[in-house]
């Protein structure tokens, strides 16, 4: 069953599907077939924006996600749903956008990483309350592997080694925390 309290709202149905197949969403879709381009001549009606508005209304969401494409039309789309919605007094969240999983700052367009730093978001402390680990400490502790050293080993400078928190290397080498 679908979670009627998320709304998440595209661009297109392939985005439905895009979205389905890559995250654990289980909310409602409303899908704009197209994005606001005041040049082409699509405005709100054009989307349907006033049946979206109709639907916030007759039954709010809990949170509405906008999921839009990071182009001029997508963001000033992203902002016109986000106005609408916040007037109605509903949570509202957007899809990051920004460098990719894998991806190297190098090789990433100015654009991205502009918005992707523009984006940036607070780091959570860790949920079980531990102190940051300092990556000196687990390549002398034992339970890396010989193989795992090594690697381990050349991902960091040994003399920025005390200066990095290892939390973002646990889930590489599955390494037994806490």
């Amino acid at each position: 069953a679908r979670d009627r309290s998320l709304l998440c709202v595209v661009e297109s149905p392939v985005d439905v599907l895009a979205l389905e197949q890559a995250t654990a969403y289980r909310g409602l879709y409303f899908v704009l077939l197209g994005r606001l381009s005041p040049l082409d001549g699509i405005g709100p009606a054009e989307l349907g924006l006033d049946e979206l508005e109709s639907r916030l209304r007759r039954e709010p969401p809990t949170e509405m996600i906008i999921a839009t494409n990071p182009t001029v039309e997508g963001e000033a789309t992203a902002f016109y749903l986000q106005r609408m919605a916040q007037n109605l007094g509903i949570a509202v969240s957007m899809i990051a956008h920004g460098v990719p999983l894998g991806g190297e700052l190098e090789y990433t367009d100015q654009s991205t990483r502009a918005h992707a730093f523009g984006s940036r978001r607070a780091v959570s402390p860790d949920p079980a309350g531990r102190p940051p680990c300092p990556v000196s400490a687990i390549l002398a502790d034992d339970f890396l592997r010989p193989l795992e050293q090594d690697v381990f080993a050349q991902l960091v400078d040994g003399a920025q080694a005390d200066s990095l928190d290892v939390d973002q290397f646990v889930d590489v080498f599955e390494l037994p925390m806490g």
